[in-house]
């Protein structure tokens, strides 16, 4: 009979004495944690074509704004001065992560192609984008992009 009573207790024992050891939780590599954080422009770039895809106006922008993300709220700095304040969300659609920029009620998405804990490239592409180049005109369509370093 003591056998049977001492039985469940060193069941309990094994099962309390056998802790599976998770050492520190890995860190996150979702965009939305990746994105967390102060980043700096470093380029930005507006390439512009007309209706057969061919390159017809080119211009970049290496002014440093500082973008700040906290994980709802972004704001930016210019070093111009002024600036902007709004929200963002991360978007995945076709494997692809997208982050839609908020700001007065106007929605902007940029696709993020690349971000790492250092960098971070966002491209989008616009309509009957309109350029200057010794006169206003407009092209079929301007692609951007915007590099960044954290």
């Amino acid at each position: 009979m003591r056998k049977l009573l001492l039985l469940p207790v060193l069941f309990f024992l094994i099962l309390t004495s056998c802790k599976e050891d998770d050492g520190d939780p890995a860190p996150s590599n979702t965009v939305n944690d990746q994105i967390k954080g102060t980043w700096v422009t470093t380029n930005q770039s507006y390439k512009y074509y007309d209706a057969s895809g061919q390159e017809v106006y080119e211009e970049r922008d290496d002014t440093n704004t500082v973008f700040s993300f906290d994980g709802s709220k972004v704001t930016s700095t210019y070093d111009t001065g002024g600036g902007m304040s709004g929200t963002y969300t991360i978007t995945q659609n076709d494997g692809k992560s997208f982050i839609n920029l908020t700001e007065d009620s106007q929605t902007k998405q940029m696709e993020i192609l690349s971000i790492g804990s250092s960098a971070m490239i966002w491209t989008s592409e616009e309509d009957n984008a309109q350029y200057f180049d010794n006169g206003l005109k407009t092209a079929d369509h301007a692609v951007i992009t915007i590099d960044f370093k954290k």
